[in-house]
């Protein structure tokens, strides 16, 4: 197993490491000239530990501080350590602004920011993502470029996972998705399309789907009652578990250009963040 990370006590003015388990090391450190006080957890990625993704709510929808989402946890589940990951938008209310996956499902869909992300083998990897699904229509496949993040003239999907109803900005052009029924899997990930009603509820649920940003082009190739296939992925490739972040901040050691610049004046004074790293080549996560 890897030693515990050596901090440079030049960079610090206190410093304790405490063992949590086997290749997990929690740091403490003050640096009396920010001033900053911080806490890290190093991880030896040899160890046996697993990453998880936990929500405030089982949707998109919905947020709950970290300590009350450790108390909903069973006891057999609580972590070594826990951090609060991301930022989220007000509408709707508590909806991460990046990527979210949890436990290999899905609850917000990617944006043009970086996510830490967990593949089924759990190795770890941080970049930008991006819906990669296809909608196969009687004329031929195109592509799904959202997922679970609705935005107009954008096609892509929603399903049960993004707990909301549509916006006005959106449902004008949606359509229903209604699975067919499944006869050894035959039917598997095949829809009827159903036009949307003027009023009433426009939330998936259940194993309805939602297509959104549906354009006047596309709109022309879809008509009540055809069948459709579905195809939902993330890509390079679908994660067991991921969080989204703002901004990058370090790539191969070196600090990204601008980083200074991101967001108005008071994001970037000083306030409580959270950061996640891998170190030595992926061997260490920080």
């Amino acid at each position: 197993a890897l030693s515990p990370w050596p901090i440079s006590r030049s960079a610090v003015d206190s410093l304790e490491t405490e063992p949590l388990a086997p290749g997990v090391w929690l740091h403490r450190f003050t640096r009396l000239a920010g001033p900053w006080r911080g806490a890290l957890v190093e991880v030896d990625r040899r160890a046996c530990v697993a990453f998880r993704a936990v929500k405030g709510a089982p949707t998109a929808v919905g947020r709950a501080t970290t300590s009350a989402l450790l108390a909903g946890l069973p006891a057999a589940d609580q972590p070594l350590a826990a951090v609060n990951a991301d930022f989220f938008i007000a509408t709707p209310p508590g909806v991460p602004v990046g990527a979210m996956v949890a436990n290999g499902r899905l609850l917000s869909g990617p944006v043009n920011r970086p996510i830490l992300a967990f593949a089924p083998d759990g190795t770890p990897s941080i970049g930008v993502w991006r819906a990669a699904g296809t909608l196969a229509l009687r004329s031929g496949a195109v592509p799904l470029v959202t997922w679970n993040r609705p935005a107009p003239r954008r096609l892509g999907v929603v399903d049960a996972a993004w707990g909301q109803p549509l916006d006005s900005l959106v449902r004008p052009s949606a359509r229903w998705l209604l699975p067919l029924p499944s006869t050894d899997g035959a039917s598997a990930g095949r829809y009827r399309v159903a036009p949307l009603a003027a009023a009433g509820p426009a939330q998936a649920r259940g194993d309805t789907l939602l297509l959104t940003g549906v354009t006047p082009a596309t709109a022309s190739l879809l008509r009540a009652g055809d069948t459709v296939a579905v195809e939902l992925t993330l890509a390079p490739a679908m994660p067991r578990e991921a969080v989204g972040g703002q901004p990058l901040l370090l790539r191969d050691s070196v600090v990204v250009p601008d980083v200074d610049s991101v967001g108005n004046a008071g994001f970037r004074d000083d306030n409580p963040r959270t950061a996640g790293g891998l170190a030595d080549g992926g061997r260490r996560e920080l």
